[in-house]
């Protein structure tokens, strides 16, 4: 009898896998990519609020790239979808449930949104879109922008790269059969929970789910997402995506993004003094421009802190160089008397060597008397489980570590993720940079790189 039950009881087991297989794969191949415009990463709201509040006026331009040279997204992923999708989208208006859950969010002990700006997004609708393919060495490649006012065009990124990977998967899935579809998601569950064994081994070890961007489909993040809360409580702390945030009641995660910044530089070149007569600069244009950027970036940092205080003070150093940031980030004053560095409650590092990134500061903090162990360093640089394993042994005790992790969340199942992004390329007609640590992430006009590079003593 015992031995009927153990049999049946895995028999239960196995049916609820498949049939939560079944339901994962209809859910990916059935219906829209969104479903709302609270479907995109957090970091978009408490972006947009400082836009709307401090940029109501400026005009910018989003461009899309596709890293990944050898996938030609034209060729699985008909144009005409992705007008579809965007048209539905820009049809798409907030709740009043997704509205108020935004107006409710107090998530480190203070209102997060203003009013106005809650009215704001009760009005929003998403700015016209510019789709195209051209033919390039002889392949079809994909190109989109975005333009329009700040307050409105920065809501397009995750949106448009959540849809493009939504079509381009769910294309990828139609041409299968249903075994072969049956297989693969097997495959998905079999390495979640193979990060799940391996997470639990490090029960000190935080992180959360930055993956909505390049996921594979959005009932598959919410089921990740399911899953952690579930399988680990005291680990997993939230997830960049705001619709999942609000309906498995975790944290919603997520500060800014480089846009902010490269945009902040670019309306400082744009608004930049040519009369370098004054006194401290008139033999050195180069200083007179670094400062200015400077100047314009720091009261980018203290606008921030004045507006969210420190709960989302995590700085992003690496826009024109984790190093020249960490200059600024030290040795320039908070309006009450104190480096950004010792207000702020600590950075995050996205591109370049994440060991040296962690030693650098862990440095810096010591040298200015700060105690790096009261300090949040969140790793988010393509990281998978074995990585953030190996960093949180080697950091934790020194730094508070935790780990965002993306794509090797919502997109693990054998097959090659998109490697696209959609970053500010205009700003009121003046060309954006961003020069990260990582040279195959560098973007801008060549000319406007080597001028930035030239700035920032970044030649080197």
């Amino acid at each position: 009898m015992q031995a009927q039950t153990v049999v049946a009881k895995s028999l239960r087991q196995k049916e609820s896998i498949m049939t939560t297989h079944h339901t994962l794969i209809e859910e990916t191949l059935d219906g829209p990519i969104l479903g709302s415009l609270l479907d995109v990463d957090f970091y978009k709201f408490t972006m947009g609020a400082y836009i709307h509040q401090y940029h109501p006026d400026t005009h910018v331009k989003l461009g899309f790239t596709n890293r990944n040279k050898k996938i030609y997204i034209p060729e699985i992923v008909d144009i005409k979808d992705i007008e579809q999708e965007f048209d539905r989208v820009r049809k798409m208006r907030f709740s009043r449930s997704e509205l108020h859950y935004l107006n409710g969010t107090y998530e480190y002990d203070q209102r997060m949104f203003s009013k106005e700006y809650i009215d704001f997004l009760a009005g929003f609708e998403l700015p016209p879109y510019v789709v195209s393919t051209e033919m390039v060495e002889g392949r079809e490649r994909l190109f989109m922008s975005f333009y329009g006012l700040w307050k409105n065009v920065t809501y397009w990124e995750t949106i448009a790269l959540s849809i493009i990977n939504g079509l381009y998967f769910r294309n990828l899935l139609l041409d299968m059969t249903r075994l072969e579809r049956d297989v693969l998601f097997a495959e998905g569950v079999k390495r979640l929970a193979e990060k799940v064994k391996i997470l639990k081994l490090h029960p000190n070890l935080k992180f959360c789910d930055f993956g909505t961007r390049r996921r594979f489909s959005g009932p598959w993040q919410r089921y990740i997402n399911e899953i952690f809360s579930q399988e680990l409580p005291e680990q997993f702390i939230g997830t960049s995506n705001t619709e999942i945030a609000m309906k498995l009641g975790l944290l919603p995660m997520g500060t800014n993004a480089h846009e902010l910044p490269m945009v902040t530089a670019a309306l400082a070149v744009k608004n930049a003094s040519n009369d370098f007569s004054e006194i401290a600069f008139k033999n050195d244009p180069i200083a007179y421009q670094r400062n200015n950027i400077n100047m314009h970036l720091a009261k980018m940092l203290s606008r921030w802190y004045e507006m969210y205080g420190e709960g989302l003070s995590i700085a992003l150093p690496d826009t024109f160089g984790s190093n020249s940031f960490f200059d600024l980030f030290f040795d320039i004053l908070h309006q009450d008397n104190v480096s950004f560095a010792s207000l702020w409650k600590g950075t995050r590092q996205d591109s370049g060597d994440p060991e040296v990134y962690g030693r650098e500061i862990i440095k810096r903090y010591k040298k200015a008397g700060i105690d790096p162990r009261q300090k949040l360093l969140i790793f988010s640089d393509g990281l998978n489980i074995k990585k953030s394993v190996a960093l949180h042994q080697k950091f934790h005790g020194q730094i508070c570590d935790t780990y965002g992790i993306g794509t090797n969340l919502t997109n693990d199942f054998g097959l090659k993720p998109l490697q696209v992004v959609i970053k500010a390329i205009e700003a009121e007609g003046v060309s954006t940079v961003k020069i990260s640590d990582d040279p195959s992430k560098i973007m801008g006009s060549p000319s406007e790189i080597m001028r930035y590079k030239q700035l920032f003593d970044l030649d080197k």
